[in-house]
């Protein structure tokens, strides 16, 4: 809380930080519809344009995963992944060899740098001046793609691009079939 003639967002500019933690209280309003998933892209938005990593507790289901890729969320924790652990139970699971339910250093920075690609907001390659694109689109058709051997699969996409490839290739990647999103052979 700020005191009296503090403005609290000049405030929060003079401390740095790399991660914004939101609380489970999101995801149990996520399917509730109405204003938590406005509210919670926005605030994705937000921190990506700060360059800042988001967090999201509380995350239980495949929809919800889904839906947090797709807003840009950089890290989920949750019962999707794993229950709460004793440190007993971490140490046991590490000595029998079994996934801890993380992931590896290796995959955790490429999808934080792939959660950083702001696929909503036409500054990112338009100039003040150009509006060519504004009276053309809400938000630009952006789609990010993973290309492994000769398959891709669709990693993060805003609507105007899905509604584009559903409109001119009549493929819906709207719902995949799971985490690893739509995937398709590569000609």
């Amino acid at each position: 809380m700020s005191r009296p003639g503090e403005n609290p967002v000049y405030c929060e500019s003079m401390f740095q930080f790399d991660l914004i933690k939101f609380d489970m209280s999101f995801m149990k309003k996520l399917n509730e519809g109405g204003s938590t998933q406005i509210v919670l892209t926005d605030l994705m938005k937000l921190a990506s344009s700060l360059g800042v990593d988001t967090v999201c507790e509380g995350v239980e289901t495949e929809e919800q995963v889904h839906f947090l890729q797709e807003i840009g969320c950089s890290k989920m924790q949750g019962f999707r992944y794993s229950k709460p652990l004793s440190y007993e139970a971490i140490q046991e699971r590490y000595r029998s060899g079994l996934f801890l339910g993380f992931e590896d250093p290796v995959s955790s920075s490429y999808f934080e740098s792939i959660s950083r690609i702001n696929v909503y907001d036409l500054d990112v390659i338009a100039s003040q001046e150009d509006n060519s694109l504004r009276n053309t689109f809400d938000t630009i058709p952006i789609g990010v793609i993973e290309i492994r051997g000769e398959k891709a699969r669709f990693v993060r996409s805003n609507p105007s691009y899905r509604e584009f490839v559903r409109r001119f290739f009549g493929f819906d990647i709207q719902r995949p079939r799971s985490s690893t999103q739509a995937t398709v052979q590569c000609l």
